[in-house]
């Protein structure tokens, strides 16, 4: 399945995605508009200007509430934006809340930038290049689709949630799930990177 898809019976010959796209990603067939795939970087633009909610994202809810209803753990990494996201709760409610759905553990996605942020400090000390943050998998995406020049740039470190993936399993075994839910739509296509320690993506 597609991360970002085009529901054609809502899609209503406006082309406003078209004119919001910055790589200019947006295709247009018989008056539908769809991405195209190598050009996209997965900002998830397209999905906030369009008016009427024709481009949709990628579910996977239903793969955690799954996975919770056959016993499995799951542990969520929720990113620290979640306060922006709800503002009318406490951090303390929400996490009372998440843990009452059957995640068997909560815990902010900082934990995994506090150690990344260790590797950044020593790489910008010793590199002898530009380092460009590899944290965004949408500036990963930009890099290496419209700038491959640049690719040696892109720091060597793996982003927050990959990092914090990696430690929950460490810390409570690799038979466990780990779900990630962030605002961020290209973290859906980081999870599935050679090496990722990250089952399932939710925004």
């Amino acid at each position: 399945m597609k991360i970002i898809t085009t529901q054609k019976a809502s899609c209503r010959d406006c082309h406003r995605c078209m004119r919001a796209c910055l790589v200019k990603a947006i295709g247009i067939e018989h008056g539908q508009a769809h991405l195209l795939d190598h050009k996209c970087v997965l900002c998830g633009k397209c999905v906030v200007e369009c008016p009427q909610h024709a481009k949709q994202v990628e579910n996977n809810v239903s793969v955690i509430k799954e996975a919770i209803a056959a016993g499995k753990q799951v542990f969520l990494s929720i990113a620290p934006s979640f306060i922006a996201s709800f503002p009318d709760i406490s951090p303390e409610e929400l996490h009372e809340q998440l843990m009452g759905l059957g995640f068997s553990g909560i815990e902010e996605t900082a934990v995994g930038a506090e150690i990344v942020s260790h590797f950044y400090n020593d790489l910008l000390h010793s590199s002898d290049k530009p380092v460009i943050s590899a944290c965004c998998p949408v500036i990963v995406n930009t890099v290496k689709k419209y700038y491959p020049q640049l690719v040696d740039n892109l720091a060597p470190v793996v982003s927050p949630m990959q990092a914090h993936a990696r430690l929950l399993k460490e810390r409570f075994g690799r038979d466990i799930m780990v779900a990630f839910a962030g605002p961020c739509i290209a973290k859906m296509d980081e999870k599935n990177e050679p090496g990722s320690q990250v089952d399932v993506v939710i925004t």
